[in-house]
């Protein structure tokens, strides 16, 4: 085993030519390696399979593969060796003798050079055995306490497992199998068919089917679910999971398998079924809006999201995927438009509101909240809902489920709720800056600073005087923000200007308050606002009893402030109890320096003072308290009888009451009543009085001020009347709305009827049955036309065909019809006055409403009477008009007055007399349209109606039309030969009205014109850009698409000499503006006759 080392040295030297690369990787390897020669002789190895053998490298490099390999291993590898010689590589387990005389067990690969030698790799495998060994040794452990585990798993699973051997028919159960079918071990002695015995009778031929189709069609894996009754009787659901084993020959063996009791799952299904049916039966039934949003994929919300970017995909990938009807009624949509809809649509009008609600909702997880919405045509409402989010089991968010209701009313209820509270407390604060003081400068201060934090202005001021004749004005008293101080010295006197002139002017003009800016319909004079350094103002004149008119202001430095309305009626409100606090303190000043002033303070500001004396039962009255009640001063003495006499008999009590509730500690005194003076003239008072009580806290005084308050009441009445004037004349306007409406849908119903009864009557024998038939058909459809003449002259919708007219003339000519209508037992009277001025109106109309009059006057006089009509030309003034006629304007008016000697009218029917459709005559004897026609015609005038009636004194109606610019020309007519009827030109009818178009065709191809036939303006266009020539255009006024007058200017871009015709059953303005037909308008007025239609088209065409 020796070796030259020279002759080593060389045969080394090849593998060590890589020099220091080549020996760090050697020696650096972690496992040993060995290099021999052919012969077994090893000539070199490295560091680690020197430490692994506990040899030197000399004493290794003297030895050779017997010196190391076991005898028993070496001869396996000798069997080897000429594989290796060959090129094969040998990896094998084997052991070495190391010096110490230990086997050490390792891993060695071994593989030739291609210099012949042989390259072997050892591995220490000692510690990984050691690791196997104690692997098995936990393994056999964790093996047996898996086996204790898996049954106690079987029984809290309820699951068991088994193994059937279909060759002996023995199965083996595992113990929980056993608690399953509740058959203790010793009661179970293999045989398979043991579990029959517990299987549900209507379950065993289902059982026992399946088990055979399983082994006949040798099934790998199957399922069988069926139920069992065990000894305790309560009936269990099994699944059975079964795998079948077969051996070489494709012969099943065995079936192996587990069976679980799903009991509670089956359970579970049918409840969440339940609920799936009751949540179903909820979402269609339940009254507020539901509905579930679902995403396209889940996203995660957690503290690592870039939420925002989750939000983009969220707004534009969540969609509605279910909704209730409630919720549509919500949105006023359909499903099918809600169904698309995501966050981004929703929330267009406020994105940033939007997101910020699913932020909130996506942190919490289920949220209840109040929104500002949109429906889907854009107008606002307000939700309450509560949303829950959804989730997958990874705990991404799936979507969400919402219930909402709308509660737009309620939030608007609260709304103004919150106003009305505002508008109180506001008040109540203003009352208490007043009532702490009889200082009139502490006063004006206190409310001022009130007041400039109510409104969050930057000043408020009073100013003095309010008049525009004044030389001068100065400011009592001003409050400013720190950093707008005010413009006005105190007190100090400033010269008026022009445009300050101007604006007491505008405010001394007005009952209210009045705003100044640049959105205002008083813009800010320039000098005011440089001068005053302010931008915009509401400003409000303000009367006290004492001296001349003040000027309440606020001022908005900072912009132009917009004051709401509700910013209006508070100001107003504290500019009004500002003026009663002004009067009452301008008072106190004079009393204070003077008595002899009180007198006259009291007298100017109409407060009158009073006070009782408990203790001596002595009453004592100011002077201007005699004068309130109507007396001179000490004409009587005052005392309580005199008191009590003078109040109303109804209020006395409520005197007596507040004054008891006063002196027990009550509410302090403070009452309106009402009074009535010697000579019998009625006055409202207010009195209030405070309780003076002496050292020991006695009542011994009560004292106070009163005041006639009859013209404010009075004002506040005037308010309300005009007021209900108002409601009425919007009510008449809604109602002649509707009735317009149905009187153009009822006349596009008539055109037909009287145009094929017409066409049909030229063509039948006058004697024939049929003829007279149709007659009466013709006959109705008249009546019916002037019913809807009559609507249209309520609705103001009425086409007028204005000329200037003597209405003089007008009833002269119409007496003798009138005469006729009111019968011989009645006298017909008539009173003109001679130059009377002309008017502009429609004499038709005219005529009608005289008519209707007469009607009504003949039906009140039924054993005879008197009807007087009467002329005359008047002017009426600012007085009359704004006490009677507030539609009209002052100025010069024809009236025509109408009066009865019948049974006249009483207060109550004279309220609703206009209305459309009432009537006092019994049931088919009125439309109720009479005075609602008359009403209409009257108001489409610009005219004014008036009545005067008391029962059992017979009625007048007074009539007021303006009086005309023009005076009546005589003019010459000529009469014409009627002009032929038929035609050949080309004509385009536009309807969209089937019946109406059919009839207008068939009638003009029936005259010899070529008719062109459209049911729409799009069609028609299209069917005119193809004619050579359209001579004349007949169109409907209102249609889809676009009007008359828009396609007619369309059809002259294509056809400029062509004409026009508009038909309409009510007109709209933009063919006739106000009810008057535009100069040079063709039109034709449904419903029309056969010959109206085609003279017309004559006409237009020549």
């Amino acid at each position: 085993m020796n070796h030259d080392p020279k002759k080593k040295t060389v045969e080394t030297t090849p593998y060590r030519a890589s020099a220091e690369l080549y020996q760090a990787l050697f020696e650096q390897a972690a496992d040993g390696v060995f290099i021999s020669d052919a012969e077994g002789r090893y000539i070199e190895v490295n560091r680690r399979g020197c430490e692994m053998m506990g040899y030197s490298r000399e004493e290794i490099l003297k030895r050779s593969w017997p010196d190391l390999i076991p005898a028993e291993e070496l001869a396996r590898y000798a069997r080897q060796l000429d594989g290796l010689r060959a090129g094969l590589h040998l990896f094998e387990e084997c052991h070495l003798h190391c010096k110490n005389g230990r086997l050490l067990p390792v891993e060695i690969s071994v593989r030739k050079l291609a210099d012949g030698h042989f390259l072997g790799i050892v591995r220490d495998v000692s510690p990984r055995n050691q690791a196997e060994d104690r692997l098995y040794e936990k393994t056999a452990i964790a093996l047996r306490e898996s086996q204790v585990l898996l049954s106690q798993a079987e029984a809290i699973a309820r699951t068991g497992t088994f193994d059937w051997d279909l060759e002996t028919n023995i199965a083996k159960w595992s113990p929980g199998m056993h608690r399953l079918f509740e058959i203790p071990v010793e009661q179970f002695n293999g045989d398979p068919a043991t579990v029959l015995s517990v299987v549900h009778p209507d379950d065993v031929p289902k059982l026992a089917q399946a088990l055979q189709d399983i082994i006949r069609e040798k099934k790998a894996e199957s399922h069988i679910e069926y139920r069992i009754i065990p000894p305790s009787g309560s009936i269990r659901h099994i699944w059975v999971q079964g795998t079948l084993i077969q051996d070489e020959n494709d012969v099943v063996t065995r079936m192996i398998g587990v069976c679980h009791d799903i009991t509670e799952r089956k359970e579970a299904e049918e409840a969440l079924q339940k609920s799936h049916e009751e949540l179903r039966g909820f979402f269609s039934q339940t009254i507020d809006g539901c509905f579930f949003m679902m995403l396209d994929e889940p996203v995660p919300w957690d503290q690592t999201t870039d939420r925002e970017k989750t939000l983009d995909y969220v707004f534009a990938h969540q969609r509605i995927t279910q909704i209730n009807e409630a919720m549509l009624a919500q949105y006023n949509a359909t499903r099918e438009q809600m169904l698309k809809l995501t966050p981004n649509d929703f929330f267009e009008h406020d994105l940033a509101h939007g997101r910020d609600l699913w932020r909130r909702l996506f942190d919490a997880g289920k949220v209840r909240l109040e929104s500002n919405e949109r429906k889907l045509d854009g107008t606002p409402m307000w939700i309450e809902g509560e949303y829950i989010v959804l989730y997958d089991v990874g705990g991404r968010i799936t979507g969400h489920f919402g219930i909402q209701r709308d509660i737009t009313e309620r939030k608007q209820l609260e709304a103004e709720r919150q106003a009305h509270l505002h508008f109180v407390e506001s008040l109540d604060q203003i009352n208490r800056a007043m009532q702490g003081t009889n200082d009139l400068e502490q006063m004006m201060s206190n409310v001022l600073d009130v007041i400039l934090t109510i409104f969050d202005c930057d000043r408020a001021g009073l100013l003095f005087p309010c008049d525009p004749e004044a030389v001068s004005w100065r400011v009592p008293m001003e409050q400013t923000r720190p950093e707008y101080p005010g413009a006005h010295a105190s007190s100090s006197e400033i010269a008026t200007d022009p445009d300050v002139a101007e604006t007491f002017r505008v405010l001394l003009a007005s009952s209210g308050p009045v705003k100044f800016g640049p959105t205002t319909e008083h813009p800010l004079p320039p000098t005011i606002a440089q001068r005053f350094s302010f931008q915009s103002f509401i400003g409000m004149a303000l009367y006290p009893k004492v001296g001349k008119p003040w000027e309440f202001v606020l001022h908005q430095c900072a912009y132009p402030r917009v004051w709401t309305v509700e910013e209006e009626q508070l100001f107003q409100e504290i500019g009004r109890r500002l003026t009663d606090a002004l009067t009452g303190l301008l008072a106190y000043r004079h009393l204070r320096e003077s008595e002899n002033k009180l007198a006259e303070a009291e007298r100017i500001a109409h407060v009158g003072y009073w006070e009782y004396d408990l203790d001596a039962d002595r009453l004592t009255w100011s002077d201007e308290t005699y004068r309130i009640f109507g007396l001179r001063p000490q004409e009587r003495p005052a005392n309580l009888a005199l008191w009590q006499e003078l109040i109303h008999p109804e209020d006395r009590q409520l005197r007596v009451l507040a004054v008891a509730e006063a002196l027990r500690g009550g509410p302090r005194y403070n009452l309106e009543y009402r009074i009535i003076r010697p000579n019998g003239g009625v006055r409202i008072v207010h009195s209030q009085g405070d309780v003076m009580k002496n050292a020991a806290g006695r009542s011994h005084c009560l004292f106070g001020t009163m005041q006639d308050i009859t013209a404010r009441k009075q004002l506040e009445a005037e308010n309300e009347r005009l007021t209900a004037q108002f409601y009425q004349a919007q009510k008449m306007e809604a109602i002649g709305r509707l009735a317009g409406g149905i009187a153009h849908d009822f006349n596009n119903l008539l055109v037909p009827i009287m145009g094929y009864v017409e066409l049909n009557l030229a063509d039948i024998d006058p004697a024939s049955k049929l003829y007279a038939d149709l007659t009466q058909v013709r006959k109705a459809a008249d009546r019916a036309a002037d019913l809807t003449r009559q609507i249209l002259a309520f609705s103001r919708q009425q086409v007028l065909e204005l000329n200037l007219l003597d209405l003089n003339m007008v009833i002269d000519e119409f007496k003798k019809m009138l005469q006729r209508l009111i019968g011989e037992d009645i006298e017909l009277q008539t009173f003109f006055t001679p130059t009377l001025d002309p008017i502009k109106a429609d004499k038709g109309q005219i005529e009608q409403v005289l008519m209707n009059l007469a009607i009504n006057s003949r039906d009140a006089m039924p054993t005879g009477g008197k009807l007087s009509i009467e002329t005359a030309n008047v002017f009426l003034d600012e007085t009359y008009v704004d006490k009677y006629a507030s539609d009209l304007v002052p100025g010069s008016y024809v009236m025509v007055a109408v009066s009865d000697t019948g049974h006249g009218i009483d207060v109550e029917t004279q309220k609703r007399i206009f209305d459309p459709f009432f009537t006092t005559k019994a049931s088919g004897q009125g439309t109720g349209l009479g005075l609602a026609t008359i009403f209409g015609i009257i108001k489409q005038h610009q005219g004014h109606i008036w009545v005067y009636s008391e029962s059992g004194n017979g009625t007048t109606f007074k009539i007021y039309l303006p009086k005309a610019k023009d005076t009546i020309q005589t003019t010459t007519f000529s009469v014409t030969n009627f002009v032929s009827i038929y035609g050949t030109e080309t004509v385009l009818v536009v309807e969209d009205e089937e019946m109406v178009r059919k009839l207008v065709c068939e009638t003009l191809e029936a005259h010899g014109y070529e008719v062109v036939e459209a049911q729409s303006p799009t069609h028609s266009l299209e069917l005119a850009s193809k004619k050579a020539m359209i001579h004349l255009l007949i169109t409907d006024v209102i249609m889809p698409e676009m009007n008359g007058k828009e396609l007619y200017q369309k059809m002259k871009a294509i056809h400029p000499n062509s004409r026009v015709i508009y038909m309409s059953g009510y007109t709209n303005n933009v063919i006739v503006h106000h009810g008057i037909l535009d100069e040079g308008i063709n039109f034709l007025q449904k419903p029309f006759t056969i010959h109206n239609l085609t003279r017309k088209v004559r006409e237009v065409l020549d």
